[in-house]
């Protein structure tokens, strides 16, 4: 377990080799030399390790802790999940949404996947059919295990609260490609697709599949297709104006404007010929 614990974040071989380092220049020198220099070698390993766990510099890695094997992050749909808009093979996350749905692979490095895949931090992270939630701030761990229910190994993620909500807009059908927008902007009679990219409270994007609710101030001017609450949503002009679209992922509310374009379009399907028409019959 020690070992385990050593290799948190995948950190132990920056640590080992600043302190490899360190200690070897400290050879040769006198007793009183080498007083002062242990604090300076214990003050440079302080900082020069926090620059190894420094979470929002440092590359994420996808090795297990054990070093048995590399585990893969899967979208659970390419739709609900921010981290797979432009790719379904996504580099391993920063960081996941907490309350998001996830899952994750393991391949050993003699080619074979694991049995399961599961979260072992009971007070962290759930455990479901097909995927897997975050339920606390923070590191929580996912084990590999056999087919003996052994653990051949495991690694660490890292839960962060959404805090910001960034709109993204896919014009142009699925070729297009999403880009980020601040309002939205749709014609009459045409419509667009949307959804939210989460983020933390550095502004980077947050991994994991998260439930968002809708909600249109004016009806009448713009209708939305909410059937999905994973997904992204479809806005549709109906009235010239403007109105507000409001989305919100837990205790994060974002309110967007929305300018409708273009003429009304005249539904009254009734035709006036300008003739009455006269029922009444003459017998005489």
């Amino acid at each position: 377990m020690g070992r385990i614990f050593a290799r948190k974040f995948n950190l132990a071989d920056c640590k080992r080799d600043i302190i490899k380092k360190l200690v070897h220049m400290g050879g040769g020198r006198t007793r009183r030399r080498f007083a002062v220099y242990k604090i300076l070698v214990l003050l440079a390993v302080l900082i020069l390790t926090v620059s190894c766990e420094n979470g929002e510099n440092a590359i994420p890695v996808n090795t297990g802790d054990l070093g048995s094997g590399t585990f893969d992050y899967e979208c659970v749909n390419s739709e609900y999940d921010a981290a797979c808009l432009w790719t379904m093979e996504p580099s391993w996350p920063r960081s996941i949404a907490i309350g998001a749905d996830f899952d994750l692979e393991f391949v050993s490095n003699k080619g074979t996947a694991a049995r399961e895949v599961v979260g072992g931090s009971p007070n962290h992270i759930l455990n479901d059919y097909d995927s897997m939630q975050l339920i606390g701030e923070g590191q929580a761990v996912v084990l590999a295990l056999n087919g003996s229910d052994e653990v051949v190994d495991l690694i660490h993620v890292v839960g962060k609260p959404v805090a910001l909500l960034e709109l993204g807009v896919l014009p142009g059908g699925n070729d297009a490609g999403w880009y980020q927008i601040e309002q939205v902007e749709v014609e009459v009679g045409e419509s667009l697709r949307l959804r939210p990219i989460p983020q933390d409270d550095n502004g980077r994007i947050l991994a994991g599949a998260v439930e968002y609710s809708w909600v249109v101030d004016d009806e009448l001017t713009v209708a939305i297709d909410v059937s999905n609450p994973y997904s992204s949503i479809y806005v549709e002009g109906l009235l010239p104006g403007s109105t507000f679209l409001t989305v919100a992922a837990g205790d994060v509310v974002q309110q967007y404007d929305v300018v409708v374009t273009g003429v009304a379009v005249d539904t009254d399907s009734g035709t006036d010929t300008g003739a009455d028409t006269d029922t009444d019959t003459d017998t005489n």
